[in-house]
């Protein structure tokens, strides 16, 4: 009885491989949470609240700017920023990981109102109540630049 030749042992370790190399980005954000690591790399993320709003603290047509910060003793701050006002509120000793109902739905508070996202951009206020979406700057100048109309 022959043996096969350790060159077609490795032919199916290859196709493998390369299948999932090419699946990778399309997949990838169900296995990394991109939002997390925007903030994680303090980059800013834009909150807008859906209409209706969910709580008097977030009006219908806001901008929240979110950005994190890490600070020397390795906790965090996160910085909120309402549409294009200068001043911006600061809380520190954030926990950025931070989650109540779901492991894959992290927590923040903006305005006194506790808000969970999820790997999508997705806002709640609460388990089944939305509240709105997560968008980069950059998405939302290329959102304002092509408005859409409607007749």
């Amino acid at each position: 009885m022959e043996s096969k030749s350790p060159r077609w042992m490795i032919l199916p370790v290859i196709c493998i491989v390369t299948i999932a190399s090419l699946a990778w980005p399309y997949y990838r954000k169900f296995f990394v949470n991109e939002w997390r690591e925007r903030l994680v790399s303090s980059q800013p993320v834009i909150f807008i609240p859906d209409c209706p709003t969910v709580s008097a603290n977030l009006t219908c047509g806001d901008k929240f700017t979110i950005a994190f910060r890490r600070q020397e003793s390795n906790r965090w701050c996160m910085r909120v920023r309402k549409n294009t006002e200068t001043e911006e509120f600061e809380s520190c000793g954030v926990n950025i990981d931070a989650w109540d109902f779901a492991w894959f739905w992290r927590a923040l508070t903006i305005r006194n109102v506790r808000l969970y996202w999820s790997w999508r951009g997705r806002v709640l206020s609460a388990p089944n109540q939305t509240a709105g979406w997560l968008i980069t700057p950059e998405n939302l100048a290329r959102r304002n630049a092509h408005p859409l109309a409607v007749n």
